[in-house]
């Protein structure tokens, strides 16, 4: 009887030992896969790099197993070759320079970049005209036989601007630079005019109108137009007056929407992930700069010029 009795006992002390095991089996928690990405920033000089590292630390709190981190680049189309080379899995970039990524042209000719992807459109960015006033330039037919410092990523839009009012380029002396080199040859007075794209106010132009006396030279309404027409990735801005010392007027002008892309090793589970950590934290993001102030969820397909992640198009379309 005892016999017995020990092993009903031994039965039901093992059958309490292997529940216990598939239940802490169960309550066990599961490793989250961790996923490490590059961002690619652009030159320290733009809000690029402060709106990266923002941009991380918001993906590292708020999305389990992503490690992101920050690197250095130089211009939107630097960052962009990142991507497409499988170096960087995210980056900021203009969108003008991203419609050239993916059609092969301008400084992508002959260049694959296919594996591009957009998580949403951010902010508007301003074609700036800057002359020195010394140079006797007052609007654009005026940089004819003139000395250019052109932005690397504002390259194809100072030729587009040039054409519409029929300057051709060889006609000017055009220098394609970095962001801070372009602006040096300009305090420096080695160039008579700069092109520069950058959202307004843009903190090295306030610099530079500190350094040396700066006039904005519009764009014509009916040569904003036809540029809108010809590239439609363009839109229409207004540098507003005071935005630089000695502006005492409005400045029409041309823009480019920057643009939050990634590379298609982002799958969508994570795209996803990725716009709805950056929407529920936007108070932060807006706080890099006064134009991060129109990031929303209505503007993040304007001038989209890649195919969306699906999964950030899902989150936008809930």
């Amino acid at each position: 009887m005892r016999a017995k009795s020990f092993f009903l006992v031994s039965c039901l002390l093992a059958a309490i030992i292997v529940g216990c095991g598939n239940a802490q089996r169960k309550n066990a928690v599961v490793p989250v896969r961790q996923q490490f990405i590059n961002i690619a920033a652009g030159d320290a000089t733009e809000i690029y790099r402060q709106f990266c590292g923002v941009l991380a630390e918001i993906l590292n709190k708020n999305v389990p197993g992503l490690n992101a981190a920050v690197e250095m680049t130089g211009a939107s189309a630097d960052s962009i070759a990142l991507l497409a080379a499988g170096k960087a899995e995210l980056t900021v970039a203009k969108n003008d320079v991203a419609y050239y990524a993916v059609s092969c042209t301008e400084m992508f000719y002959g260049k694959k970049t296919g594996n591009l992807r957009g998580i949403c459109a951010l902010y508007p960015e301003t074609l700036h005209i800057v002359a020195l006033e010394s140079s006797g330039i007052k609007k654009v037919s005026d940089i004819r036989g003139k000395r250019a410092a052109v932005d690397i990523d504002a390259g194809a839009a100072a030729r587009n601007v040039l054409a519409a009012y029929a300057v051709p380029e060889k006609s000017v002396q055009m220098q394609y630079l970095n962001y801070a080199e372009a602006v040096k040859e300009l305090i420096e007075g080695k160039a008579d005019v700069l092109f520069i794209t950058a959202a307004y106010p843009a903190a090295i132009i306030k610099e530079t109108a500190r350094k040396v006396k700066l006039l904005l030279i519009p764009i014509d309404e009916n040569k904003i137009g036809e540029l809108l027409r010809k590239h439609p990735f363009y839109g229409r801005q207004t540098i507003p007056a005071g935005a630089y010392n000695g502006q005492a007027k409005p400045v029409p002008a041309v823009s480019v929407a920057s643009l939050l892309l990634a590379s298609d090793r982002i799958g969508d589970e994570m795209g996803y992930k990725i716009a709805k950590a950056m929407y529920d934290n936007l108070q932060k993001l807006r706080g890099v700069h006064p134009a991060a102030n129109s990031i929303s969820k209505h503007n993040a397909f304007s001038g989209m010029t890649v195919p969306f992640n699906a999964g950030a198009e899902k989150f936008f379309k809930e």
